[in-house]
């Protein structure tokens, strides 16, 4: 049976969410595979990767995230605390800013229309 790509990723958070994390690790690598830039697999494939002990990896992922959707504030966060855990705090202050501008500025012309 194959599982389109929004089955394969409610599987994988699914598994994730109940702690199989090798199961949630095959799907998001799988999605991943077939769409690169799949902004919630990449996420969440980074944030298996950061409770992996894996900082410096998993800021491949949240980069990757932040790429495609940049308004998303849980992908600052995760990318913001992988930079921290990699000991890289001038990137993570630079970061902050980034995400306090840019989604202070996206908020606001919500706020407009």
């Amino acid at each position: 049976m194959e599982l389109t790509v929004d089955q394969a990723l409610q599987k994988a958070i699914s598994a994730h969410q109940s702690g199989d994390l090798q199961t949630a690790k095959r799907l998001y690598k799988i999605i991943l595979a077939t769409q690169p830039n799949h902004g919630d697999a990449n996420h969440n494939f980074g944030l298996l990767t950061l409770g992996a002990g894996q900082p410096d990896k998993a800021l491949t992922f949240f980069k990757a995230a932040l790429q495609v959707n940049s308004q998303q504030d849980q992908h600052w966060s995760s990318y913001i605390h992988a930079l921290i855990g990699a000991n890289l705090l001038i990137e993570a202050q630079a970061a902050l800013n980034e995400a306090k501008s840019l989604l202070l500025s996206a908020t606001q012309g919500m706020l407009i229309e």
